[in-house]
């Protein structure tokens, strides 16, 4: 009996010894697996910061260029409003002395007893290129109350017409109601304030 007491002890002992053996095993086998998996999430978790940060640049690069554009879009207007004004200022400064002709351009001359000299110019004409040149260098040299309109000798040709006009360089001053008043060829300012009627 002693025997068998000591076989089952022996026995018991054993199968404590398996299963404590199993145990550490298996509490060493999860503890690296554990270890793992912390390893893993806080790996995925610096990913994910790096794609947000790297989202976060993305947008500042965006935002970033968007105002860029902005001001560039707002650079050129004021570019655009500066040259408006300048040719503005410029046409003032010439208006009613020097400019192309229209009728309305016309009226405008004539009104309040001025005077409107039509110059019939070619842009294939050296003489008129040079009449051209003078006037705009002299304008504040051509009086107050006269206008002299800059008219294409190639398409106004129903003023040729009216006017006798035959070739370029050409200047007929006419009144308010379109007559002619004088007619001269060649010259510039100083031929202009020579001929005015």
């Amino acid at each position: 009996m002693q025997y068998k007491l000591v076989v089952g002890i022996t026995m018991l002992l054993g199968a404590i010894a398996i299963t404590g053996a199993g145990c550490v095993s298996t509490n060493q086998s999860s503890a690296p697996a554990a270890s793992s998996s912390a390893d893993a999430m806080a790996e995925k978790q610096k990913i994910e910061e790096r794609e947000k940060a790297a989202m976060m640049e993305k947008q500042k690069m965006e935002e970033k260029e968007k105002a860029d554009a902005m001001e560039k879009e707002r650079t050129m207007a004021l570019e655009k409003t500066a040259t408006a004004e300048k040719e503005a200022m410029m046409d003032k400064a010439v208006a009613g002395m020097y400019k192309d002709y229209s009728p309305a351009a016309l009226a405008e001359a004539t009104k309040n007893g001025g005077k409107a000299v039509l110059f019939f110019w070619a842009a294939w004409c050296p003489y008129c290129k040079e009449a051209n040149a003078d006037f705009l260098a002299n304008t504040s040299k051509i009086p107050n109350n006269v206008t002299v309109l800059k008219t294409n000798y190639d398409t106004e040709k129903d003023l040729k017409t009216k006017y006798g006009v035959t070739y370029q360089h050409t200047f007929v001053q006419v009144d308010a109601q379109g007559n002619q008043i004088t007619k001269w060829n060649g010259g510039g300012t100083q031929a202009l304030i020579n001929n005015l009627k």
